[in-house]
């Protein structure tokens, strides 16, 4: 596996225990996602080409190395990969950051690209792919996918953990790119899987069991799916982070609305209905609402103004008026 470089670091592998750890809360599990991309960044990054530059020094002008080309573009697979982007930006302050969104079929469980959003000239630049969970590789194969077809050239894609499958498909879907992970963390869940082999090959044995047998399907479903667990857990931990990101920044004026639309058109709606006045007045009411006017300090010629526009709309019309009267 040439391309593809595992870290035995102590210091990540202790981490990594952090991670793992059921008493780990959310603050202390974001902090070392973003350590352990530092750890890992600084050995990603040991190749990047440098050139010499004049600088003035307290005494003299000297020539001195610094990073060559382009800056660096750091980019996450969404949502989980952005856990990582603080930790190498720890290490490069300048470099860019891009952004892959992808989403699975639920039919055909292939990733689709909703959102792809790099830096240009993305071809110029050494490319980061950051996910910490790389569990079928088809994510992360279709992520590199889409910045090749971008122009991007030079992408190293780093995870934190990766399991076998992921690793290999990632390695034959792209050999020209490098892989930098933390460890490979499946034998618990391979091992778990050949048990429950060894006990259903037991239990048809021992009962007779046809390959149509409820039984032998739900000793079939009792497999453990690698790549679901993973992606299962580590987007768990994300949505805690980012709830617990929205919950700090609620009420902030660059911050997204606590309610959706969709609640906000609800609540108008219910005290719009329990306004006292005419049809007209509600209508009106109902307007003012959805374009952040206040009725109530609307003068009676804006409210008759209003009013005269308002008649025009399909929704005064009533089939009721009609009734009784004689067709010419």
């Amino acid at each position: 596996m040439e391309n593809v470089f595992i870290m035995e670091h102590p210091l990540i592998q202790h981490k990594i225990s952090q991670l793992r750890d059921i008493n780990t809360g959310t603050n202390e599990f974001r902090q070392c996602i973003e350590e352990i991309a530092t750890l890992m960044g600084y050995e990603a990054l040991r190749d990047l080409p440098l050139e010499n530059v004049e600088v003035q020094t307290p005494i003299e002008k000297c020539m001195t190395p610094r990073i060559a080309g382009k800056k660096l573009a750091i980019v996450p697979i969404l949502r989980a990969g952005l856990g990582m982007v603080n930790g190498i930006l720890a290490l490069v302050p300048s470099a860019k950051v891009g952004h892959i969104g992808l989403y699975r079929d639920p039919q055909t469980h292939e990733p689709h690209e909703y959102y792809c959003k790099l830096p240009e000239p993305i071809s110029q630049r050494t490319i980061v792919v950051v996910d910490p969970m790389l569990a079928t590789g088809g994510s992360g194969s279709e992520a590199i996918n889409f910045i090749k077809q971008h122009g991007g050239i030079n992408i190293k894609f780093m995870c934190i953990i990766a399991a076998p499958e992921g690793l290999d498909r990632l390695r034959r879907d792209h050999p020209d790119i490098q892989i930098y992970v933390e460890g490979i963390a499946a034998m618990q869940i391979q091992n778990l899987n050949a048990w429950v082999d060894v006990a259903r090959a037991e239990i048809v044995e021992k009962y007779q069991l046809g390959e149509n047998d409820k039984s032998t399907y739900l000793l079939q479903s009792a497999h453990v799916d690698e790549g679901e667990y993973f992606t299962s857990r580590v987007h768990r931990d994300i949505d805690a982070i980012m709830e617990d990101m929205r919950k700090a920044h609620l009420g902030r004026s660059d911050s997204a609305p606590k309610n959706s639309a969709a609640e906000e058109l609800k609540q108008d709606l219910e005290e719009v209905a329990r306004f006292n006045g005419s049809k007209l007045e509600q209508l009106i009411m109902l307007f003012c609402k959805q374009t952040k006017l206040r009725y109530n300090k609307l003068t009676e010629e804006e409210k008759q103004w209003l009013a005269r526009i308002a008649q025009k709309s399909e929704l005064l019309k009533s089939s009721v008026s009609q009734r009784g009267k004689k067709r010419k």
